[in-house]
Order: C-alpha cells, then structure tokens, then sequence
C-alpha cells in the first residue's frame, strides 16, 4: 500500500498488540481490587439493601438474607415429567434455620457470583464493611449508656451470718464470696445483655456458611443437599 509523502502507516493489529507494555503486578492486583468493591457495592445496593427497607416499611425490625452462589445448584430444566413442586419452583426449600427467622433466599447469577468468588480471603469481611457503612448512613438516636444508678438506692440490710459451733469464721467467709459476684460474672453478664439487645442502630454480621436445601429429585424422592451461601444478618437495635 502507497503513503503519500510525510504521512505515518498506522499500525496493523498484531503490531499494536505486540507493541503494548505488560501489565504490571500493581495494575493487577487494582483492577481486582476494583472489580471486587464494584461488585459487592452493586450487590449491597441492588439485593440487600432494598430488602432491609422493606422489612422496615413493614415494622419488622431483622432480616435475613441468604445469597446463594450462582453455581452452588444448577437449575434443572423444566420437564413435564417433573415430580410435585419440583416443576416450575424457581427457590429451592431452606431447613435447619429457626422456624420463626424468616429466610429470604437469592440465587445470584453471573460469573462473578460464583463460589470460588465468596470463597476468597477478605471477601465477605468487606462485603460486611461495606454494608455496615451503608447501614450506618442513618443511623438511630443513640441510646444512652449508664456505667452505674444514676441516684443512690436504699442501702442494703447486711444478713446476719450463721454462727455453728467450730466453723462459724469459715462459714462467714464462704457466704460473703457467695453474695459478691467476680469481675468475670459481671463481663458475662454484660456481653449476655448486649448480645441479646445490640445498641442502638442497624448491625450487619455476614458470613459464609453451609446450609441446607430440601429438593425433589427426578424420582419424585425429597433429598436434602448441603451448598455454601453468603447469610446476611441485620439486626435493629431500637
């Protein structure tokens, strides 16, 4: 092919390929690290978020969540010769979760919803960051917190110890530790009450965890499988 005079040839395909510098290692490791936060932004705000508002438009305070990967069950093809629920049933029956934890299950899809994704280090401990973040863009009036009574209570009767014949120092003293907890009773106690009412605001705990499945098999026998899934747990703490 003739150029005219001063013009420069483009060059082919295989040239400019060949001509591209390598990627580096840096560039890699941020295109991953790109491509991982987009993808749990977009899942947070996509999936989980609009169900937690609308448990909320309906006053339920939690809400569960279990994102299923998209290749931890294969979806069979409907035949008409499928067996009772088996045929048309687009979400898979759930067991072994509380009978009233309301479960909502959410089959991803995509390459980047696959297992080996969810399975990575670091994965799941930023998706709950992430949505933890979210979650705290409104949070509630806080609640607040009192160390000790606020005014002084009527002071306390000592009991008068029983004195017995020979033992009457010893059983005084096994009485009185009796009566004063330990430091450690007192740490239980207090982790035992704000595990069972978290503080104020919206509380995210995700994890992958395997859980149970009741399907139909081709014979029409129910069988239950085990597969991995992303649980999310938000917890309101009013």
């Amino acid at each position: 092919m003739s150029h005219e005079k001063g013009e420069i040839p483009l060059p082919s395909y295989e040239e400019s390929l060949s001509g591209r510098p390598p990627a580096s290692g840096q560039q890699i490791i941020d295109q991953l690290t790109n491509v991982r936060a987009r993808h749990v932004r977009e899942i947070i705000d996509g999936v989980v978020y609009p169900r937690v508002e609308e448990q909320a438009i309906y006053g339920i305070a939690n809400t569960t969540i279990a994102l299923i990967p998209s290749d931890a069950v294969a979806e069979k093809p409907i035949s008409e010769f499928d067996f009772g629920d088996a045929k048309g049933d687009g979400n898979l029956e759930l067991v072994g979760f509380p009978s009233d934890d309301i479960v909502q299950q959410v089959r991803l899809k995509g390459p980047l919803n696959k297992t080996q994704f969810w399975r990575q280090p670091g994965v799941v401990e930023e998706f709950r960051r992430t949505l933890q973040g979210k979650l705290a863009t409104a949070p509630f009036a806080p609640v607040p917190q009192h160390n000790g009574p606020t005014s002084p209570g009527p002071a306390s009767i000592p009991e008068a110890p029983t004195v017995s014949k020979g033992r009457g120092f010893l059983r005084k003293r096994q009485e009185s530790s009796a009566r004063t907890p330990s430091s450690q009773d007192v740490e239980r106690a207090a982790e035992a009450a704000a595990a069972e009412h978290p503080a104020s605001g919206l509380h995210a705990r995700v994890a992958l965890e395997e859980i149970c499945f009741r399907t139909v098999s081709d014979f029409g026998l129910y069988e239950t499988i085990s597969r991995p899934a992303v649980v999310v747990r938000i917890v309101a703490g009013l």
